[in-house]
């Protein structure tokens, strides 16, 4: 199976969102992919047996909100 298909697989499951990774991974002796989603407040980690399509595991926690990238507050500056 293919990448974007697993990908498509994993949008499904997760109702949609935007693809953040994909990696080919093992999961208890089964090839998968591993696909991240970010959907609105939440990241999904969802992976699809490479070989049948298969959702081997579907979990989702808060999305990480990594305010150290953002420095759009440069008014402060001297």
């Amino acid at each position: 199976m293919s990448r974007e298909r697993a990908g498509e697989i994993a949008l499904a499951q997760a109702g949609g969102g935007r693809i953040t990774e994909t990696d080919r991974d093992e999961e208890n002796g089964r090839a998968i992919w591993e696909v991240e989603i970010v959907n609105g407040g939440t990241e999904h980690e969802i992976d699809v047996d490479r070989q049948s399509g298969e959702i081997v595991k579907a979990e989702q926690e808060p999305a990480d909100e990594d305010e150290d990238d953002r420095d759009e507050d440069d008014r402060d500056d001297d």
